[in-house]
């Protein structure tokens, strides 16, 4: 799979991120990602400056892992950021944790993106972070897979998708393929998530014409028919 989506045209043929047109999207999707290098990413101001224009639009928006921590510097525009009054995971700490101290001897900080932990920072940005957060089931090894999501977990929150970790991906890309397009008839991609998924309804689903489909490694969900695009960095650094 990761073959074929290199050989596409939307993979190859980059825009950056000032240039993009949430108007032309029907969703964003902030992928996670670790190790310092990724700081271009996880602080750009371009970047959050984009996700405000987006979160503004009403549709839908999810981020896994990391990439909640550019929606927990996004500011809506009251001084708060956009998840202030979201129910929201990401990466826990205790996953970041021991991935760095049982790896630190061999990689160094490659586990670890920022001094703070990703947890932390979300946290900060909440208004109840007891209340609002939510961290899942303690899980170190089991993940979700095409056929099980036993060992899955995300939080929907209206429009708003977020997952903690690579192990949630099947579950996540389908519940946001169902934000997308929630009359889409039942696939093995949108099939219905199972009764222990935690859930907040506190805005309706939104509606959207037409089945989208994912540019390549895009954070941008493209609308049917229009031009396909993939953001690069902006090569600006978060603070820590």
């Amino acid at each position: 799979m990761y073959a074929e989506l290199t050989r596409a045209p939307e993979f190859n043929t980059t825009i950056a991120w000032a240039d993009l047109d949430p108007a032309g999207f029907d969703g964003l999707l902030l992928p996670g990602g670790h190790a310092p290098g990724m700081r271009q990413y996880l602080g750009s101001a371009v970047l959050r400056a984009q996700a405000a224009r987006f979160w503004a639009t009403g549709l839908p928006v999810a981020a896994i892992c990391h990439g909640v921590l550019v929606l927990a510097r996004t500011d809506s525009g009251t001084g708060r950021s956009v998840l202030y009054d979201r129910q929201t995971t990401c990466l826990p700490k205790y996953m970041e944790r021991t991935a760095y101290l049982t790896t630190a001897w061999r990689l160094g900080k490659y586990y670890r993106t920022y001094p703070a932990y990703v947890e932390d920072k979300v946290k900060a940005a909440l208004r109840d972070p007891a209340a609002q957060f939510k961290r899942g089931p303690v899980n170190l090894s089991s993940r979700g897979t095409a056929a099980d999501d036993a060992a899955a977990f995300v939080i929907n929150d209206g429009r708003y998708l977020s997952a903690r970790w690579p192990g949630d991906a099947y579950l996540f890309a389908r519940s946001f393929c169902d934000l997308l397009d929630p009359d889409a008839p039942t696939s093995e991609l949108s099939r219905p998530v199972p009764a222990s998924l935690e859930i907040s309804s506190s805005a309706p689903r939104t509606r959207v014409a037409g089945r989208p489909w994912l540019a390549g490694a895009s954070l941008w969900f493209q609308s049917a028919g229009s031009a396909a695009a993939e953001p690069e960095g902006s090569g600006v650094d978060g603070p820590d």
